[in-house]
């Protein structure tokens, strides 16, 4: 430990290197085992060893002594208890990922749709930024399916609309407060 109180020790986690666990070994462990995810087992491990390394005959899958060698080392140094931790580290770690992703899309639609109402006011841009607002909302204008018409538009959606409308039409006409459609 360090004398240092501002500097600390890294964590020591469950998957890294055991005292005493020979390097070789706990390179199988975190290079092959490990890195197979919830579908590893030693037999695969181990196979994946070969192709990657391709080692002399004498320590190659077929030879019980060297696949032993393995399952030993497994249970040794508790290979599976070691990689059940980490699979729980890992799915954590991920959801928490996928948590800051979906912050991180919603921040840039909110900014997007920030962008797109100040293009309302361009006469060349507004009916396509429109479009793009009520399309990002989930507010198809209508959907076709056999000839037939349905909207998916709810009373406060046409209010809302109908408002937005309202101060489009206001704005593109230039008028201060009376619409086009005279309501």
């Amino acid at each position: 430990m360090s004398d240092n109180p501002e500097v600390t020790e890294p964590e020591v986690q469950p998957w890294d290197q055991v005292a005493e666990e020979p390097d070789e070994q706990y390179m199988w462990f975190h290079d092959y085992y490990l890195e197979m995810g919830y579908r590893r087992t030693i037999r695969g491990a181990h196979a994946a060893w070969v192709v990657a390394t391709n080692p002399p005959g004498s320590q190659r899958l077929g030879k019980a002594d060297q696949a032993r060698k393995w399952s030993r080392a497994a249970e040794d140094w508790e290979w599976f208890k070691r990689a059940t931790a980490y699979d729980a580290y890992s799915q954590s770690d991920a959801l928490t990922a996928v948590k800051q992703a979906q912050l991180n899309l919603k921040l840039a639609t909110v900014a997007a749709v920030d962008a797109l109402i100040k293009n309302l006011d361009n006469p060349r841009t507004g009916v396509a930024a429109a479009k793009e607002i009520l399309d990002r909302g989930g507010i198809p204008g209508r959907t076709i399916s056999d000839n037939i018409t349905t909207v998916h538009i709810s009373a406060d959606d046409m209010a809302q609309a109908a408002r937005e409308v309202e101060e489009w039409e206001t704005k593109i006409l230039g008028e201060s407060g009376s619409s086009v459609s005279g309501q």
